[in-house]
């Protein structure tokens, strides 16, 4: 009668680690099978586990951090020599604040910054002009690359190429020079990294 109120209380901590795990990260089918596995164990099994019953509760917390984060690595990039997950989000804006990014320049904009990130190794996920000054870009890159390279490559190739395209952009900025000298930058982790998407998908665009 011991053994079973003690289990019961045993039970009552690792349900309450579990759905400390779900309110802070969600919940997971994955996760749900597993406790379930866990919690229908035979008897002979659960008095092994209640002998050790110290280190019951860390180690499922252990197993769920480690299995959620393996779930959650799904956007994981393979390089020759490293797996990472390095996302950026990078904001600058044209000279003066002139209102110059209409939709046709956004358009050639976006085919341009994917070229560039191929040509140089990192990836543009997102690229969005907004209210016709500045833009966003979200991007992933590999370790080797540093953020100051990356936005060096993407506001210095398409300025360029952006004035050959479109002469006419040139006569509204002074010293024919497209993107202001400053930026803004900031990492993102795996867990802001929709609320990041969804910002900038969703910014409002004034051509």
């Amino acid at each position: 009668m011991i053994i079973k109120d003690n289990m019961a209380n045993m039970c009552a901590k690792v349900t309450s680690t579990y759905m400390e795990f779900t309110l802070a990260f969600g919940p997971k089918p994955e996760f749900s099978f597993s406790f379930k596995f866990i919690q229908f164990l035979p008897i002979k099994s659960c008095i092994q586990h209640y002998k050790k019953r110290k280190y019951v509760r860390y180690f499922i917390a252990k197993f769920l951090i480690s299995w959620y984060h393996i779930c959650m690595k799904e956007n994981l990039i393979h390089y020759r020599t490293c797996v990472c997950n390095i996302n950026y989000h990078m904001v600058w804006s044209v000279k003066y604040r002139r209102k110059i990014l209409n939709a046709e320049v956004e358009a050639y904009l976006q085919e341009l910054v994917q070229e560039i990130a191929e040509d140089k190794g990192f990836t543009v996920h997102l690229f969005e002009c907004e209210e016709g000054d500045h833009v966003h870009c979200f991007v992933s890159a590999p370790p080797k690359l540093s953020i100051t390279a990356i936005v060096k490559y993407l506001k210095g190739i398409s300025g360029r190429k952006l004035f050959e395209r479109f002469p006419e952009i040139r006569n509204q900025l002074w010293k024919g020079e497209l993107w202001n000298h400053s930026y803004y930058v900031e990492t993102v982790g795996s867990v802001s990294e929709e609320n990041i998407r969804r910002y900038i998908e969703h910014q409002s665009k004034a051509y």
